[in-house]
């Protein structure tokens, strides 16, 4: 094995930001901020879930909305599933006239070519030319 071609290998203190767990897991990512655990100084990462919070190794299942997903989900596809859309009231600013609505006009379609017909089976042709 070659020498002095591998990455330095140690101990790394990993919180979850979600559940506020802290556990020690070897690697080789040393660098960053150091923080104590258990009487002793580790380079430490920061993770936004882990296996104690994670609804998959858990069992738990909690609602976390990030950015108001859930509500951007239900404005595009609302109608789809039966759900309601939340109602989004936009103000016109001092001295602007508030826009009418538009009327939904449906999208005009390209015309197609008409089809062309298939070519004749082969057992076809071959009647034809006896």
């Amino acid at each position: 094995m070659k020498e002095k071609i591998h990455p330095k290998f140690g101990d790394v203190l990993f919180s979850c930001a979600s559940c506020g767990s802290q556990f020690i897991v070897g690697s080789t990512r040393l660098d960053g901020a150091k923080k104590e655990y258990q009487g002793r100084e580790y380079p430490a990462m920061t993770l936004e879930i882990c296996s104690q919070c994670h609804p998959f190794f858990s069992g738990k299942q909690i609602y976390v909305d990030t950015a108001g997903r859930v509500e951007k989900f239900q404005r595009r596809y609302g109608s789809l599933t039966g759900a309601k859309a939340p109602a989004v009231e936009k103000k016109a600013e001092a001295g602007t006239p508030a826009e009418a609505p538009k009327a939904a006009a449906a999208p005009a379609q390209p015309k197609r070519a008409p089809r062309k017909e298939a070519a004749p089976a082969k057992a076809e042709v071959k009647s034809a030319q006896s």
